[in-house]
């Protein structure tokens, strides 16, 4: 009794303690931090005690994240090496009424995801636990969209949220809150610079800004328009370079040049729905970036059609 006494007290200590000494201020922050509740849907995911990410719960079993998360030095990680917890905004929390935990079963990672730091290549994953979230007013799912990106002559911004884990800024005192951030994304042919047509069907672009929307620990958390997730946390990427240094990401954090990229969801609907049957089949409408072909592009269709009969 005396024993569990003092290690409680120990732990309230040592909370406020790194509250006092770490923890940004409103006032530092041009977002917000999230209340217990707000972001039911976001959990805190901690790889080898050590690497932070966010996820997506979409199914009392299942989160979504990021695929690059989940491996260290090119080797995915072992599930046993992961813990989710849900119900928090400040992960240095230990205990807490709302707070659920949950070791990890199964990683599974999207079929077409390359190990290593290139654009587009389909950057999910999926977690399933090895004790079910319990839902209630803290802790519940987010639905993914059903619908395509609306766009009509052009990539269409639309207002969205976007919530987690990561770092505010560089230079900045640590955070553990709950980061939660009012931003416009874009999709489609012009959204995302640095990237090659190929990539715009699996991409979605925040434009830059005086308060980064996805910096280190951030990756894996959605991006929520109409309170539907639609993208995942994929990479920061310098706009004056067109690169991606993973050494240096967390250096780069918060300059006014950074693109922040989301992998684009609907594209990967029907790979989700495959193992989480409660999300919505890709729709036809979900191929929104319209190629624009120029006359070269035109004119070799046209040859082939004529000697093709």
């Amino acid at each position: 009794m005396l024993r569990d006494y003092f290690k409680s007290f120990f732990q309230i200590f040592l909370l406020q303690f790194v509250t006092k000494n770490h923890i940004l201020s409103q006032s530092e922050y041009m977002g917000r931090f999230a209340s217990i509740g707000e972001q039911q849907h976001v959990t805190y995911i901690q790889i080898d005690r050590e690497t932070i990410c966010s996820g997506a719960i979409i199914n009392e079993s299942w989160v979504l994240s990021a695929a690059h998360c989940f491996y260290k030095n090119n080797k995915k990680v072992h599930p046993k090496n992961v813990e989710v917890a849900a119900g928090i905004n400040d992960y240095l929390v230990i205990r807490g009424p709302t707070k659920q935990e949950s070791a990890v079963k199964e990683i599974i990672i999207h079929p077409g995801y390359w190990s290593s730091h290139r654009l587009s290549k389909y950057d999910i994953a999926l977690l399933k636990l090895q004790e079910p979230f319990q839902f209630d007013v803290s802790v519940f799912f987010i639905e993914l969209d059903g619908e395509g990106w609306p766009i009509k002559d052009g990539p269409e911004l639309r207002s969205c949220t976007t919530s987690g884990f990561g770092a505010i800024k560089t230079g900045l005192k640590r955070n553990t809150k709950l980061k939660l951030l009012e931003v416009n994304a874009t999709h489609g042919n012009t959204a995302c610079p640095c990237t090659k047509s190929y990539q715009w069907k699996r991409l979605v672009c925040l434009p830059p800004s005086s308060q980064p929307a996805l910096c280190q620990g951030d990756s894996g958390s959605v991006l929520v328009c109409n309170n539907k997730a639609v993208a995942v946390a994929h990479k920061p990427v310098s706009k004056k370079t067109c690169t991606i240094d993973p050494l240096t990401e967390i250096n780069r954090c918060g300059a006014d040049n950074i693109i922040a990229m989301y992998m684009y969801l609907c594209p990967m609907n029907d790979w989700i729905r495959s193992h989480v049957t409660n999300v919505p089949p890709t729709p036809k409408s979900c191929m929104a970036c319209r190629q624009k072909y120029n006359i070269f592009s035109l004119t070799c269709i046209l040859l082939y059609t004529l000697i093709k009969h």
